[in-house]
């Protein structure tokens, strides 16, 4: 009875539409989750848009979940993940491509480990979580791969980059990120990870960070800009 009253009160709704859902669909609604504007870059990861944005001489294959643009389905997800307390989202999207990426992505197999891009101490202090940290860690539960964030350090914390150019946001990153323990990724193939891909710059300066010591890098992220 009490549960009842509860979800009669406090219902469980669509992140999107905000029609009540039942607890077997997490975040929207059936209509809103076939609205989903899925990449499928995981199916050409070697030649598309994402990829022959970085051009990086370690990077080897890149895949983004879904497109992104402001107000869409995908933009509320992401705004839910960071600001909204809800680190769930994060580890129910990396679980739903993980399995997406086994089942049709026979390059993933040839990586060693999943790494996410961090957020400064300051910044993790604040929201209690990186974003792309819990992706990783869903990514990691159903890929069956090891997954560490104690790699990757941020160094500083820098500033939104909504407003930069996009070469301003590539030299802002430099010196950024810093590297721990290096000798335990030393020849290895691994997985980079972050929620949204802009121009990129931020993943840029993770790659440069890691090249001298990895073998192949590979980008996964939740979505990247239309």
């Amino acid at each position: 009875m009490f549960k009842d009253f509860f979800l009669l009160c406090f219902p469980h709704v669509c992140l999107y539409c905000k029609q009540v859902i039942s607890k077997t669909q997490p975040i929207l609604c059936i209509g809103c989750t076939n609205d989903l504007p899925i990449t499928q870059y995981y199916l050409h990861s070697t030649d598309n848009f994402l990829i022959h944005n970085f051009l990086h001489p370690k990077l080897t294959h890149a895949a983004s979940f879904y497109f992104f643009s402001k107000k869409s389905i995908v933009f509320r997800i992401i705004e839910n993940l960071k600001y909204k307390n809800t680190p769930s989202i994060g580890w129910h999207l990396g679980e739903k491509f993980g399995w997406i990426l086994k089942e049709n992505a026979n390059w993933i197999k040839y990586f060693d480990c999943i790494i996410p891009v961090p957020l400064h101490p300051k910044k993790l202090k604040k929201r209690g979580y990186n974003q792309s940290d819990v992706f990783a860690q869903g990514l990691s539960i159903t890929l069956q791969m090891p997954w560490q964030n104690n790699v990757l350090i941020r160094k500083i914390d820098t500033q939104t980059q909504t407003k930069r150019g996009r070469s301003a946001r590539f030299e802002n990153m430099k010196q950024v990120f810093g590297i721990i323990e290096p000798k335990n990724i030393q020849g290895k193939n691994v997985i980079l990870v972050d929620d949204v891909v802009t121009t990129g710059a931020t993943l840029a300066g993770c790659m440069d960070i890691l090249s001298p010591w990895v073998n192949e890098i590979a980008i996964l992220t939740i979505a990247v800009a239309e």
